[in-house]
């Protein structure tokens, strides 16, 4: 794996809170012209899938039934959103790697690098723009 994958995942995330302070990982997205679709269910072949990202046009793909089946380690009592909304955000933050990935701004990824640093990117950006702190050991279904 790059050395530097995550600490780069890790300074965009911070270029993309910086650029639009307090702004949902949703919000990041849309401001880029990224749809967000979210649809029922993934596709058969992949019936764990969270998300997704598709480039021609650029959209995320959220597959609800999944991102409710998750559960992120956060209380989403007093004040807290709710899980759902954490893993939502969660999602997109990972697939706008994906998209910035795209851009070829982190270089050729193979795909273990590639979604270490949309783990690496997801977590620092959620935590930046909405202050929320996703446990480590927690890895999206957007593989």
């Amino acid at each position: 794996m790059a050395p530097d994958v995550v600490s780069q995942a890790r300074r965009a995330a911070e270029e993309v809170a910086a650029a639009r302070p307090g702004s949902a990982p949703s919000e990041c997205a849309l401001s880029l012209g990224i749809e967000i679709i979210e649809a029922p269910s993934p596709p058969p072949a992949q019936p764990t899938l969270c998300s997704e990202y598709r480039a021609n046009p650029p959209r995320i793909l959220l597959y609800t039934r999944s991102l409710h089946g998750g559960s992120l380690g956060i209380d989403a009592t007093q004040g807290n959103p709710s899980a759902y909304e954490v893993s939502k955000e969660l999602h997109v933050a990972h697939e706008l790697f994906h998209h910035l990935e795209m851009a070829r701004r982190f270089g050729s990824l193979t795909r273990a690098e590639s979604e270490a640093g949309a783990h690496a990117f997801a977590r620092c950006l959620v935590r930046l723009a909405l202050g929320w702190d996703i446990p480590l050991e927690r890895r999206t279904g957007a593989d």
